[in-house]
């Protein structure tokens, strides 16, 4: 608090202030209008470090390609006034939850992630683009890129498909993820080695982005608008009054908010200066503290909070509000959730004096590190009543061996929930995470945890098992029912044989140009390996290969090719 806020007005001045603040503090407005400046746009260059992606028959590494056609689509977007944040510059790997993290902490309106694909027929070509789950949104944006690429390289349309990946699913924005073209074509590789090439890739992605912002960008602003405006109603609704809203409620303030009906002031005066709040019955030190909570979104310092308690003897509640309204720290804030967009993920505490640290408002998310289905989303339900389950995700890799106990600083109630959570599972190491960790812990399930089961905690039992193997079948030779008849198969076989196989689909491949039939594994579960030998010697035919692209979200794919003919 400044030296300034907390001189003693006279009571002239406050009467000023408090009238000024009525008349003139500015409305919601439309967050984007036209200034690209407020657009923020995170770019993704797939892969680095360790890990270069596909390389091509000549060696040319992924890695490499995304870079570089991200530099270039960057410096293309920052010229045409857009603001553009990266995930990384350089030759340097982050995981999928730091990605992910930094991209939703950065308020970005797009979320671009840029690679180049790879597929066991070397033949393959063309341009995929992918977006996450319904998403009408990444499902444009996905198609409009999708085209504007096409146009300037001059690829193969080879679709616009949903996917699973985690840089699309963990991210809250619009998103989506581009496959520039084949490395693993020899003449795709060539043509991407070639500078223009890859300029060319970018300019279309620049374009996708430009032609999508003038299609649908109201529509952007409007909904990150609303976002804001409802983190901010939740956010006075749990300090204030210390209860969530209903969704009704909610969605009616922040509709208000964002279509500029109500200014963020006066939405606060309705608030505060209703019934329900003064039925609380807060003494000034609890009301003081309620006040710097939900309007400066902080705890008070102890200067001003004495000053403020102090400036009750002589001014009454409402005029202290309006003080806090009228404060240039406010404004400030205000100022800011309009350029940037604000989140909220806090909740009601225990009780009117509670501060922002308290256990109740304790994000956690919880990661699943050991590649068992499920195994995150049942270890959740164990913290649910207690903190605030911030997201349910799979891990970087599906390797950890002990459990991780991640916390974002040393603050006393996180550290505290974190000693709380250790005891629950009974396990896992709990250390300080630098960086762009959102949430106040982040739990990474590993072998030590997974293979002692739940069924030890206070909570109730999670029953978590290994489950059966997941494998679809796609037709890649183009005989009519072949795909359908062999998931028969396998089914027939796996009950005559008990081997934890369970089929969940049979469909077509992306092509019938299959020569050999393919039997790609993507996780490393326990019993993945054995379940595709089983399924080779079943088939009598088969590659066993493994890929990171688990687009159907399985642990084994069936690609049958000529080479099956049963």
């Amino acid at each position: 608090m400044r030296p300034v806020f907390r001189r003693v007005f006279p009571a002239l001045i406050i009467i000023s202030v408090m009238f000024a603040a009525l008349f003139y503090f500015p409305a919601a407005k439309d967050i984007y209008a036209a200034d690209n400046s407020k657009i923020i746009i995170c770019i993704d260059p797939g892969h680095g470090g360790k890990d270069t992606g596909t390389i091509g028959p000549s060696g040319f590494r992924e890695k490499d390609a995304n870079l570089d056609i991200s530099l270039r689509l960057r410096d293309k977007l920052a010229g045409a006034g857009f603001k553009v944040i990266m995930t990384r510059e350089s030759d340097v790997n982050h995981t999928f939850e730091e990605i992910a993290n930094y991209a939703n902490s950065s308020g970005a309106t797009l979320f671009i992630s840029i690679h180049n694909n790879s597929h066991p027929s070397p033949a393959m070509n063309g341009t995929q683009v992918f977006y996450f789950g319904n998403s009408a949104g990444g499902r444009s944006l996905a198609s409009t890129l999708s085209a504007k690429i096409r146009e300037q390289a001059g690829t193969v349309d080879r679709g616009v498909r949903s996917a699973n990946f985690r840089v699309l699913r963990n991210t809250v924005m619009i998103s989506a993820l581009v496959e520039g073209v084949f490395m693993c074509n020899p003449d795709e590789e060539a043509k991407l080695k070639d500078e223009n090439f890859r300029d060319k890739i970018a300019t279309g992605v620049f374009n996708g982005i430009i032609e999508f912002l003038k299609s649908g960008g109201k529509d952007i602003a409007v909904a990150s608008g609303t976002s804001t405006a409802q983190s901010f109603v939740r956010r006075i609704y749990n300090k204030g009054l210390n209860v969530n809203p209903d969704d009704a409620t909610l969605n009616d303030w922040a509709a208000k908010l964002a279509g500029g009906k109500i200014s963020y002031p006066d939405f606060i005066r309705n608030i505060l200066g209703s019934k329900q709040f003064t039925d609380r019955n807060l003494t000034d030190s609890q009301f003081i503290d309620i006040l710097y909570q939900a309007v400066l979104d902080r705890n008070p310092d102890s200067a001003g909070r004495s000053f403020w308690i102090g400036q009750l003897r002589m001014l009454s509640r409402l005029a202290v509000i309006n003080c806090f309204l009228a404060s240039g720290e406010f404004t400030g804030l205000v100022n800011q959730y309009l350029k940037s967009g604000y989140s909220y993920t806090g909740n009601v505490q225990g009780t009117g004096s509670s501060g922002a640290g308290s256990v109740a408002s304790i994000t956690i998310s919880i990661l699943n590190g050991v590649g068992i289905r499920g195994i995150a989303a049942r270890t959740s339900e164990l913290f649910k009543s207690k903190y605030k389950v911030y997201y349910v995700a799979d891990a970087d890799s599906y390797s950890y061996q002990s459990t991780q106990i991640r916390c974002k600083s040393e603050n006393p109630d996180i550290m505290k929930a974190a000693e709380e959570i250790k005891s629950i599972l009974r396990t896992g190491t709990i250390n300080i995470q630098t960086g762009t960790q959102v949430s106040d812990i982040v739990i990474i399930i590993g072998r030590d945890y997974a293979s002692g089961g739940t069924s030890n905690t206070g909570s109730g039992s999670a029953d978590i098992s290994t489950g059966p193997v997941l494998v679809n079948v796609l037709n890649g030779q183009g005989t009519p029912g072949i795909a359908a008849k062999v998931k028969i198969e396998i089914e027939t076989y796996t009950r005559n044989n008990g081997n934890g196989i369970k089929v969940t689909e049979a469909k077509n491949a992306s092509s019938f140009g299959y020569r050999n039939t393919r039997i790609i594994i993507f996780t490393s579960r326990d019993g993945v390996n054995e379940s595709a030998e089983n399924l080779k010697k079943l088939l009598g035919v088969g590659d066993i290969l493994k890929s990171a692209y688990n687009v159907d979200n399985v642990d084994i794919t069936v690609v049958l090719g000529n080479d099956y003919r049963k």
